[in-house]
């Protein structure tokens, strides 16, 4: 959240579209179910995804769901609060309706793109829509390029105004974090493709690798893996680490892309080793995934989160008025410091790094105040960073 002083505001740091689809959960007190309610929404739409872009293959839908089942990545984003769940939805979405090739879902697919554009980034969905425009020019679909165009370009105009109103600051953060790559940028991105290699399927690894175009001839599938290969070059240019996340997730928004490149690639494999080595392949890499990869990357979870989970207890069973965290020990500690927009909540908590001085003692001298200082961090176990992290 940012708090502007100047509006007496506050605002998300985000587009809002994902907030207002959490909101009624909220409201239940269930709004953990939001994301394994889109990711079972998913996995039907991924199906019905594969089968209509490749109605050829009639074991594409086979192949392109049953990899969720033991997908590292999507098990575990599911769980969590992250907005990439729905990203995933509407990509699969998107996809299954422009390869349907009816006009009432042409009609329907830039109004699509509005609700992904605002899901939290608009980027997201730029660089994956972005090759499907060429796919309309090179069709001579000139009249829905140009009605694609309108909406999009009116869609995003409208995201950016209103993310331009709620931080008038954007320019700024847009200016520092994106540069020509260096070898920094060369090292995470490297880095992000062992997270995204090492966060997938053992039998898609190559089963992508295989559905790679062999022709640089436009099919297709091109856009589909040309919309992989925008956002990994978009994020060559993005100078930070991702921070927070279970695998590479900016690649989440794209995983139906992949997944669909994997499918081309157990063809492929079917045509070089025929249909039973190839489906026992696959059966015998999604058990081992399932028996070894997933308990050690739910294992590697459970490991990172328990300390976080620790100290979010630790505040909210603190019977104080007051709790100030030292984020100076771990920066992560920050994220912790949540309070309700009329600050009613008890205890409040405060960044002892975002206090001044007379603010601190003000806070300890009016109310009953809990200190968790670099000690408590440690012994609740998180780690000690020397530098603040990137958010």
């Amino acid at each position: 959240m940012n708090a502007s002083a100047a509006h007496q505001a506050w605002s998300s740091h985000y587009l809002p579209i994902y907030s207002w689809l959490i909101m009624p959960f909220s409201a239940l007190g269930a709004n953990w179910l939001l994301n394994p309610l889109l990711a079972g929404l998913s996995v039907l739409m991924t199906w019905k995804m594969a089968r209509t872009v490749f109605p050829e293959y009639p074991g594409a839908p086979i192949v392109a769901t049953l990899g969720l089942a033991v997908w590292p990545q999507f098990l575990v984003t599911s769980m969590t609060f992250y907005s990439w769940p729905a990203h995933f939805l509407v990509t699969a979405a998107w996809i299954t309706l422009y390869y349907m090739r009816q006009r009432w879902a042409y009609w329907l697919l830039p109004w699509i793109g509005l609700i992904a554009l605002g899901l939290h980034q608009p980027v997201v969905h730029l660089c994956f829509v972005a090759p499907f425009f060429i796919d309309l020019l090179l069709r001579k679909q000139w009249k829905w390029l140009a009605y694609f165009a309108f909406v999009y370009a009116t869609a995003f105009t409208a995201w950016y105004l209103w993310l331009h109103a709620a931080r008038p600051e954007i320019q700024a953060t847009v200016d520092s974090v994106f540069s020509l790559p260096g070898i920094a940028s060369i090292f995470i991105q490297i880095h992000n493709l062992i997270l995204t290699l090492a966060w997938t399927p053992i039998p898609y690894v190559l089963l992508f690798f295989l559905g790679f175009p062999n022709k640089w001839k436009w099919n297709a599938t091109t856009p589909i893996f040309l919309g992989i290969a925008l956002t990994v070059a978009f994020y060559f240019f993005y100078i930070r680490d991702q921070g927070h996340g279970w695998g590479y997730r900016y690649i989440y928004g794209i995983l139906p892309n992949v997944i669909l490149i994997a499918c081309v690639g157990y063809e492929r494999l079917s045509s070089y080793l025929g249909p039973i080595r190839s489906r026992s392949f696959l059966v015998i890499g999604l058990v081992v995934t399932g028996v070894l990869l997933v308990p050690l990357r739910a294992y590697q979870v459970e490991t990172f989160v328990s300390p976080f989970a620790k100290l979010h207890r630790m505040i909210k069973c603190s019977d104080v008025d007051y709790v100030i965290l030292d984020s100076e020990y771990n920066p992560y500690a920050k994220d912790f410091v949540r309070n309700t927009p009329n600050l009613t909540n008890r205890p409040l908590v405060f960044n002892r790094q975002k206090l001044t001085d007379a603010q601190f003692l003000h806070l300890t001298s009016t109310g009953d105040t809990r200190i968790i200082d670099g000690d408590d961090l440690r012994a609740l176990g998180l780690r000690k960073f020397e530098k603040p992290q990137n958010d």
